[in-house]
């Protein structure tokens, strides 16, 4: 991947600001219509760490813009309709390496220090990288950079959320594992982490993404809870544990209006994430198509949030459902007391 800041360009159509599922798609989309991109990520490697179940939805490739490579798709859940286990260290990797290829500039340890004001055009962005500060001018900044959004604060747009309103995750993969079955996940609600989950899911036919979700005030918890739910559980027997993985993701509302002047929030930015379930990698996907959808639409006549409003319609189906979602969970809440 491009790294040194003499690699970045000084002006560009569109700054994406992240490169997980929903920057990777919205750069597709711009990209292929002949526009200038620099996605900036400031993780040191893209993909990594992975910070979920990587079960998406059968149509999750389709959404996401790419031809899947053969290493990027772990395992298909035959019972659920082959939906996709994703490797999302190999998926967002190469999904970057394929937009470089084509024509996008890509930073890796590169992060948004600062955002200026939008002067009818666009806005100037302030980088820093290992290799020093540099200013990049934008018509368009998409802010795909997950929960709070700190992109999408130095806009103006309120995205702190509260610890109460937060869900920790963590996981482990596990290998050389009996699995009960497969070919279908196990998901369950126990009384222990109501009103929030378990899981079991298969990454192959004896490996496993297995792993819990909790209230955020409760992370320091959930290593104990994990592994006394490994061993209560009846879908998988023995295995060696070969990563750890974690991470939290809001349990809130979607943002109503994500979108100022300059600049588009996609993802779990927007917080366009299933409350309940934690669910998060098809809105990203879904919200970031339709953010590079909408430059593609609109950027000849200019990116103020008047003509960057229609982002909201095109996502506005995500909304029922995540709000859906979010009203479970609070009831669930509620009966836990």
């Amino acid at each position: 991947m491009p790294q040194t800041s003499l690699q970045i360009p000084d002006r560009v159509d569109v700054l994406i600001v992240g490169a997980g599922p929903a920057g990777l798609a919205a750069g597709r989309r711009i990209v292929d219509a002949g526009a200038t991109v620099l996605i900036v990520d400031a993780r040191a490697r893209i993909g990594n760490p992975p910070r979920c179940g990587e079960l998406a939805r059968d149509n999750f490739m389709e959404v996401f813009g790419f031809d899947p490579e053969p290493d990027w798709v772990r395992w298909r859940i035959a019972e659920l309709g082959n939906m996709p286990v994703l490797n999302r260290s190999a998926t967002e990797s190469g999904a970057a390496r394929i937009l470089s290829r084509r024509g996008a500039s890509v930073a890796e340890g590169c992060a948004l220090m600062g955002l200026g004001e939008y002067d009818g055009v666009g806005r100037t962005a302030r980088l820093r990288s290992s290799h020093g500060s540099m200013e990049v001018y934008a018509r368009l900044v998409i802010a795909a950079d997950g929960a709070p959004s700190r992109v999408a604060r130095l806009a103006g747009i309120d995205t702190l959320i509260s610890p109460l309103e937060t869900v920790s995750c963590l996981a482990y993969r596990i290998i050389d594992t009996t699995l009960e079955n497969a070919n279908n996940i196990r998901f369950e609600f126990p009384p222990v982490l109501n009103p929030h989950y378990f899981w079991v899911i298969p990454s192959g036919p004896s490996e496993a993404n297995v792993g819990l979700g909790v209230p955020a005030h409760r992370g320091h918890a959930a290593r104990p809870l994990l592994d006394r739910l490994m061993d209560e559980t009846g879908a998988l027997t023995g295995g060696k544990r070969i990563q750890t993985i974690v991470g939290w993701y809001p349990s809130t509302l979607p943002l109503e209006t994500p979108f100022v002047d300059g600049l588009l929030v996609t993802g779990t930015a927007a917080r366009l994430i299933d409350a309940e379930l934690g669910e998060g990698l098809w809105q990203a996907a879904f919200s970031g198509a339709a953010a590079g959808e909408t430059y593609v639409d609109v950027g000849e006549r200019g990116t103020s949030a008047q003509e960057l409003a229609s982002y909201r319609d095109r996502v506005d189906r995500l909304y029922g459902p995540l709000r859906h979602g979010y009203a479970k969970r609070r009831k669930r809440e509620a009966r836990s007391g």
